[in-house]
């Protein structure tokens, strides 16, 4: 089994970050000045704005700004290894509370760049995204805008970032080494390639399944946010008609979200999900079992949770 598309999560945990409170447009930024900004995989220019949160960790990271002028605008860069279609975000967003809108295609140098848009239920906050796809450096680069309803505003803003990036040409993302967590799979389990994190499968199709390092995030530990990510995974594993309880259990001093799922072969197999942070590293892991047999009725929750901090 290969499993793909970790990014997801690290989309959903940057549009956690968000928040999205209130905002009162006040218009010009198309014309903002810019600052160069390097990584090791790319450089692009962002506005010259406060830094709110900024998590480099190398093959992946995130960059938000904050609108001097208040009332919640921001700008937020993220970054995650391979190519990630942006039609991909969308269940990103929806699966978030978002409703999404037309999208627009704008010209960036010689590419033509879908811009995402999305709003609210109560047609207030709107969000918009585009994507950037740096093929030697093998990583997309993902900008969010919430900067107000002027979506010409929005469209030259994103141009005018976008066509700052300067992808490395000298390094890929496969290059630079992931973090992880430690885990001691039970007997029987064999480490299986995965594009980033960690994975291992066993006896009966069962599956031990790790993000690679994500920043911290408050959020999370709201229990329906959790759950969606750990939805995330569980459609990246092949799972549909996932069912997750909505109060947790505890394992190891950990929250645990038990559920049931169908495989790709149309068997009914258990489920579940757990969020772990590392404060001193300041990032976090999410982890999900997958398996035919019962999980709260065998070893499995425990060794799910025994997985600790690299």
């Amino acid at each position: 089994m290969r499993v793909t598309l970790f990014t997801l999560v690290r989309h959903a945990l940057v549009f956690l970050f968000l928040a999205l409170p209130g905002f009162a447009w006040a218009g010009g930024y198309a014309n903002l000045p810019l600052s160069d900004k390097t990584t090791d995989l790319f450089t692009v220019a962002l506005p010259k704005w406060e830094v709110e949160k900024e998590d480099n960790l190398g093959i992946n990271g995130k960059i938000k700004l904050k609108d001097p002028q208040g009332t919640g605008r921001f700008v937020t860069l993220s970054w995650d290894p391979g190519e990630v279609p942006i039609d991909q975000l969308i269940p990103v967003m929806t699966g978030l509370g978002l409703t999404q809108l037309p999208s627009v295609t704008t010209k960036v140098m010689d590419r033509n760049v879908a811009l995402l848009r999305f709003i609210n239920k109560e047609n207030t906050k709107q969000l918009a995204v585009s994507s950037w796809y740096c093929k030697k450096a093998d990583t997309t680069v993902v900008l969010y805008s919430f900067i107000g309803t002027d979506w010409d505003e929005t469209v030259a803003l994103h141009q005018r970032v976008l066509s700052t990036i300067r992808c490395n040409t000298s390094i890929n993302s496969k290059s630079i080494k992931t973090v992880v967590p430690k885990f001691v799979p039970p007997r029987g389990y064999t480490k299986i390639p995965v594009d980033a994190g960690s994975a291992y499968a066993g006896p009966q199709d069962t599956l031990f399944l790790f993000s690679n390092a994500q920043p911290t995030n408050q959020a999370v530990k709201n229990g329906k946010a959790a759950q969606v990510l750990f939805d995330f995974l569980y459609k990246v594993a092949g799972l549909t008609e996932i069912v997750q309880e909505e109060k947790p259990l505890k394992s190891n001093e950990r929250e645990v979200w038990p559920g049931t799922a169908k495989n790709s072969q149309g068997r009914k197999v258990h489920v579940m999900g757990t969020w772990w942070e590392c404060p001193e590293a300041k990032v976090g892991f999410v982890g999900i079992y997958i398996g035919e047999p019962d999980p709260i009725q065998s070893n499995a929750m425990k060794t799910l949770t025994s997985a600790q901090c690299p």
